[in-house]
């Protein structure tokens, strides 16, 4: 134990600094929202009924579903912590540290100790990874399949002899098999597919072998999509293809789109500095091609897989007309695989030197000031999922009577229907009424905001379908934070 320890010390330091900014204020700095809250509800159905879904989440802006394998992650933690909605942050610090263990040794076999150390690093303190890391969502998952599968694409290219091309295919199905598990969290990885195929054909003259054993083994990773839709009558397909269909009608700029990129690139790389992050994917792209023109050498295999889901990602960036810096995820897990190996390659000079301790502070001052913030990164100022469950212990303590059948209402969020409240109100065995129901309820909760003509001034449905009524009560959550009850007027 102790020599593992000595040989591996500097990956712990990282191992546990990464745990720590992941793992820090959880109920106060995860993000808990509208797709948290549907998701959870689903676990918990799942809990409840007994019954395995084949099928993931509809996705919020189309008809279409996700792949069910990012339930199936969550499921035995809502066992374990009794369905409790920080069992889903849980998971997400649970997987981030899975996948950091996984970068570190992959990394390691491909480029070596140094490699695996820098890279294990900038995953650590990236603001985006560590989002990742204590935030439950269908692609933040993703990276925990799409690690190993490259892996095992470069494992598929070694040796030459009979028995080895033997082994090499069935290493070729188990990286389809990674690449279908990452599509079962979420679709942004199919694009990783057309690269592990043209790596295939760059590299492997028994390329259509390996490619059938790859899609194989995509087969086998995506079998629970694939016995829904044969089941359905390829329903999800018909939705799916109905979406790009329709998305083809808006076509963003080129500018818009290399904003997006830029936006991605920032998160992960650049302290979510835009210019830092491009600045970064360049230094990536002239390094290669300076370090292969110099030393006459072949391009490593990291190198060779940047330069595929290079072409494959700006591919993307161009068919697609409804692009998010997200969609191109795993061109900025490669970078990373790369942009380490280039600070590997170049620690002894001065400029890499410079960069990379500049990149650390920068990532890391941007990291820890967000451990300040009384929210999670994508809700509303002061709102987290510690209010949420105080709203909730508010409300279950005071809908009682004839005011048990009450409804909730959310202004200060992008959702006014609070699906993140709901759940946690399901799980206190005081769920509200029903999203359609407001004009049947006989008071109304409303969170708010600053002031309460934010609510007698608003415009929403439900306020409207709820009314008339009359002021009940009110409660000062705190950070500007309120909840008023609403008591419906009866003439």
């Amino acid at each position: 134990m102790k020599d593992f320890v000595k040989k591996h010390k500097v990956f712990l330091c990282i191992f546990t600094l990464a745990l720590f900014l992941r793992a820090y204020r959880l109920d106060i700095l995860t993000t808990f929202g509208h797709d948290q809250g549907i998701d959870f509800s689903t676990v918990r159905d799942i809990i409840l009924d007994h019954h395995i879904p084949l099928i993931g989440i509809k996705v919020s802006f189309s008809e279409f579903f996700q792949g069910p394998v990012y339930l199936y992650i969550l499921l035995p933690f809502f066992v374990v912590f009794g369905t409790d909605p920080l069992s889903g942050p849980i998971a997400a610090v649970f997987v981030s540290m899975i996948t950091l263990l996984l970068l570190y040794f992959v990394l390691t076999k491909l480029d070596g100790e140094k490699t695996a150390i820098i890279g294990s690093l900038l995953y650590t303190v990236s603001p985006q990874f560590i989002k990742y890391g204590n935030t439950p969502l269908y692609q933040h998952f993703t990276p925990l399949f799409l690690i190993p599968s490259i892996y095992l694409l470069h494992k598929s290219g070694e040796g030459k002899d009979k028995k080895s091309k033997k082994k090499n295919n069935i290493t070729a199905l188990l990286a389809g098999f990674f690449v279908g598990l990452s599509m079962e969290t979420h679709f942004l990885t199919a694009p990783f597919c057309l690269s592990a195929i043209l790596f295939f054909i760059w590299k492997s003259k028994n390329w259509f072998t390996k490619t059938i054993c790859f899609t194989g083994g995509l087969i086998i990773g995506i079998l629970p999509t694939l016995v829904f839709e044969i089941r359905h009558d390829l329903l999800n397909t018909r939705y799916f293809i109905q979406y790009i269909t329709s998305s083809s009608e808006y076509s963003p700029s080129i500018s818009n789109k290399l904003a997006t990129v830029a936006t991605g690139a920032g998160n992960f790389f650049g302290a979510e500095n835009k210019t830092a992050g491009m600045f970064m994917v360049i230094i990536i792209a002239f390094s290669l091609l300076a370090h292969n023109k110099k030393a006459g050498e072949k391009p490593s295999f990291i190198s060779q897989l940047w330069i595929i889901q290079l072409a494959v990602s700006i591919a993307t960036i161009f068919l697609s007309n409804n692009l998010g810096w997200w969609y191109i995820l795993p061109f900025w897990i490669i970078s990373l695989f790369q942009l380490s190996k280039y600070f590997a390659d170049n620690i002894k000079h001065k400029f890499a030197q410079v960069l990379l301790i500049a990149v650390v502070i920068m990532n890391v001052l941007t990291s820890t000031q967000q451990l300040h913030q009384n929210h999670g990164y994508y809700m509303p100022d002061g709102w987290s999922m510690n209010k949420i469950k105080k709203v909730a212990n508010i409300i279950q303590s005071d809908a009682v009577g004839w005011q048990g059948n009450f409804n909730i209402l959310s202004l200060i969020e992008g959702d006014t229907r609070a699906y993140s409240l709901r759940y946690t109100l399901e799980t206190m065995n005081r769920a509200p009424a029903k999203v359609t129901d407001y004009n049947q309820n006989n008071a109304l909760y409303v969170v708010y905001k600053d002031s309460l003509k934010s609510v007698t001034e608003s415009l929403s449905w439900e306020l409207k379908e709820f009314s008339p009524y009359t002021l009940g009560y009110t409660w000062d959550i705190g950070d500007n934070v309120f909840l008023c009850r609403l008591d419906k007027k009866f003439n």
